[in-house]
């Protein structure tokens, strides 16, 4: 009977050290997921202005792929005329991995006031769209750019937790661009 007490014993301390070995291992490992976002930008009769974005990690976070895809990344150049046509910016898809409990990545954009135009010489900025997507925050820090050099970020955060996510595609951001009088 001793015996079988020890061997049973045995085993549930064996089985108890593989359990807590492979939840180590889980623990240690980091997370894989991806980021897709679009952003779609209209543009008024005499808007000067230019578009950039570029994808930051948070804390925890690593984007693997960042140099391609910030290389990748298209730039918006507004030159005044009468009509634009929407355009896009294709942010691609950000590979991340977090090795912390939560991640964060941001998408910024950029957008500068370019006129030499003494006639319009403000630029407005307006954002449409849903912006309830779970995981994802919209930022713009400034509506109306007075003078030419003067810029507007515009920042997306996607975070949450790194064992409940999968993938997050955000597309429901549209922005409008419009010259203002003196």
């Amino acid at each position: 009977m001793k015996k079988r007490v020890k061997l049973f014993t045995t085993i549930a301390s064996l089985c108890l050290a593989v359990a807590l070995m492979a939840f180590g291992v889980y623990a240690a490992t980091s997370a894989t997921f991806g980021l897709k976002s679009k952003v779609t930008f209209s543009a008024a009769a005499n808007v000067y202005a230019t578009v950039t974005a570029a994808w930051e990690a948070g804390e925890d976070t690593t984007i693997t792929n960042l140099t391609d895809l910030n290389a990748a990344m298209n730039t918006i150049t507004y030159t005044g005329a009468s009509t634009e046509a929407a355009q896009d910016i294709e942010a691609g898809v950000a590979a991340l991995t977090s090795t912390g409990a939560n991640f964060e990545a941001r998408l910024v954009i950029t957008i500068e006031n370019t006129t030499d135009s003494t006639e319009f010489p403000k630029l407005a900025v307006a954002m449409t769209g849903d912006t309830g997507v779970d995981g994802v925050t919209v930022n713009l820090d400034k509506t109306l750019l007075t003078a030419k050099g003067e810029k507007a970020t515009i920042t997306v955060t996607f975070a949450g937790l790194t064992s409940a996510t999968a993938s997050i595609e955000f597309n429901a951001l549209q922005v409008t661009l419009t010259s203002q009088a003196a």
